[in-house]
């Protein structure tokens, strides 16, 4: 190790004795014992935390159609004052109004990292840490670098990450909270999503040194390899899927929309019973092939029969007995009744 002194020349010699004692003082301590976590579900990752803190690691996807994976991180120090959490966090949103409207997918432009974050600290962070100040946005490269790094070759995408300092009285004791999130923009899809990535907290007088062992906690998470190349390969192929449908859902947009115009002409010119049928007709397509998509739910069919269903897009699987009552289970092996038949996508 090289040391030095530095102090303007004609101080040098009056301010070398404290400089001296100051690193006479530094000692080297042995890195505290670690432990490995990994998750607990998928074994899709793992990482190190100090050996007595207790972690909670586990993958949890959404309930859409492309069943993202969310890592979900607890870490806490036996005294329970420093916490870092990887909260389970997912929201997703259209930068294009979207025709008839969605459950899963709201139109809400792109806003950046930065104001997101200040609206969700004026809002569900405000609620939930009562007088809570709120400070700065600092950016967080080495978040989105990791995104980046995770996106599907070819697919233009724009990734920020950032972290807004909070500041609150818990107990009497001040506290200092860094929440992350990120953001991550499909350019050719239309779409955003947002997620907190991380939430940081220690007491105020504590927090530089916890951040140390948050980002240590952070930084030695790593995926499992082979997970790894099978979601990227099953990744891929939804993120196709998705943007064939997309594309369907546009075309059929548009043809419905010049289907419309020719109805409306042809309403102009006369309102006789084949102009009223030909609009029947335009609005049955919209709710057979567009409406679903649009709605966030799928068109499912019944194997045994052929008969079609429209159900939500949710987790599970579906399921028909005889008389065409549908049922959702998280089991995909055993029916909820007997002689009821799985239902398929289409």
């Amino acid at each position: 190790m090289a040391t030095g002194l530095q102090a303007p020349a004609g101080e040098l010699a009056e301010r070398a004795p404290a400089l001296g004692e100051i690193l006479a003082s530094l000692r080297f301590e042995d890195p505290p014992p670690l432990r490995r976590f990994d998750d607990s579900a998928e074994h899709a990752f793992g990482g190190y935390a100090p050996q007595d803190w207790a972690v909670q690691a586990y993958l949890q996807r959404t309930p859409t159609r492309e069943r993202i994976p969310l890592p979900v991180l607890s870490a806490a120090d036996p005294a329970g004052e420093l916490n870092l959490q990887m909260p389970l966090s997912y929201e997703q949103y259209s930068e294009r109004p979207i025709f008839g409207g969605s459950r899963l997918m709201r139109f809400v432009p792109y806003p950046g990292v930065a104001a997101y974050l200040r609206h969700i600290a004026a809002g569900p962070l405000s609620s939930e840490r009562p007088g809570v100040r709120v400070g700065e946005v600092v950016a967080e490269p080495e978040f989105a670098a990791i995104e980046r790094a995770q996106s599907t070759p070819g697919i233009p995408t724009q990734v920020e990450s950032a972290s807004i300092v909070l500041s609150y009285d818990q107990g009497g004791v001040p506290y200092r909270e860094a929440v992350t999130a990120t953001l991550v923009r499909l350019m050719t899809m239309g779409s955003w999503t947002a997620r907190i990535a991380a939430r940081r907290r220690a007491p105020a007088h504590r927090y530089s040194e916890a951040d140390t062992i948050f980002c240590g906690i952070l930084q030695s998470i790593t995926p499992d390899p082979e997970w790894a190349r099978n979601e990227q390969a099953r990744a891929s192929q939804v993120l196709g899927q998705a943007m064939g449908r997309h594309a369907q859902a546009q075309n059929d947009y548009l043809n419905a929309v010049r289907h419309l115009g020719q109805v409306r002409r042809d309403g102009a010119v006369s309102l006789a019973d084949g102009a009223r049928r030909h609009l029947d007709n335009f609005f049955r397509e919209q709710e057979l092939h567009v409406m679903p998509t649009l709605r966030g739910d799928q068109i499912m069919i019944n194997p045994a029969d052929g008969r079609r269903y429209e159900v939500p897009l949710a987790y599970g699987t579906y399921w028909s007995d005889a008389v065409q009552r549908v049922y959702r289970t998280t089991d995909p092996y055993s029916p909820p009744v007997t002689g009821a038949s799985r239902l398929e996508s289409i």
